[in-house]
């Protein structure tokens, strides 16, 4: 007979209900840091400050000398575009939870 050691109910209990403490405090900080980020991307986007820099970002790699093809690069702008987006709709649904 193999003689395991384990652990009483009360304390692997005591520790689920820790584990799901820490994780609620954790989801909390979470869903904290991505309103604070959402505010931050929000008032640079009132402020136009973003808008004018994601401008300039494009100006700049469209005049580098690349060996890739302005079609690719214009794909690549368009799913930076397309994650960004799906990441605001991210931000939204954890605001919601």
């Amino acid at each position: 007979m193999i003689d395991l050691d384990l652990p009483e109910d009360d304390e692997l209990e005591r520790d689920l209900i820790l584990l799901a403490q820490q994780q609620e405090k954790l989801l909390a900080e979470l869903a904290l840091a991505y309103e604070q980020e959402s505010e931050r991307e929000r008032e640079e986007m009132e402020s136009g400050r973003r808008a004018a820099f994601d401008q300039e970002m494009e100006a700049r790699v469209k005049a580098m000398n690349l060996s890739v093809a302005p079609e690719e690069i214009e794909d690549a702008f368009e799913e930076v575009r397309e994650v960004k987006k799906l990441f605001m709709k991210s931000l939204a649904c954890l605001k919601r939870i």
